[in-house]
């Protein structure tokens, strides 16, 4: 079983009511569905009010993620990703640590903004489903 870690746009997609994005979501086995507390971070700093943020941790509850913590392994990882592409791809923090965790438990990272990822040797990263489906019509 491979644990799948949805990147903070995927959430966004799905707060913003986007019907396969709803579905896409509901789709991952509920022992494979998983996150990053970055990603949470992210999803709370972008919320405008209460009210999204309750609706956010009632989301994350209800559908019952699996939030990685950024662990020393995960944050070793982090550092080195960081001092080889910061400069060379412009990586920045958030994204490194996201990296580093998605590799600590070796998981595949889903995201719409692939391109921040993809030269990250070993980090398995993929398109969700219905962004491939869009990008192909």
């Amino acid at each position: 079983m491979e644990m799948i870690i949805l990147d903070t746009d995927i959430f966004i997609d799905y707060f913003r009511g986007i019907e396969v994005a709803v579905d896409y979501i509901e789709g991952i086995p509920i022992d494979e569905r998983a996150t990053t507390d970055i990603t949470l971070m992210e999803l709370f700093k972008g919320a405008r009010n209460k009210e999204e943020l309750g609706n956010i941790d009632k989301f994350i509850k209800r559908n019952i993620f699996i939030v990685l913590p950024v662990s020393s392994s995960a944050s070793r990882r982090a550092v080195k990703i960081l001092r080889r592409y910061t400069l060379q791809k412009g990586l920045g923090l958030p994204d490194a640590l996201i990296a580093g965790v998605t590799l600590s438990v070796d998981g595949k990272l889903i995201t719409g903004n692939k391109r921040h990822f993809k030269f990250i040797e070993g980090l398995k990263v993929d398109l969700p489903s219905y962004r491939r489906d869009i990008m192909e019509k």
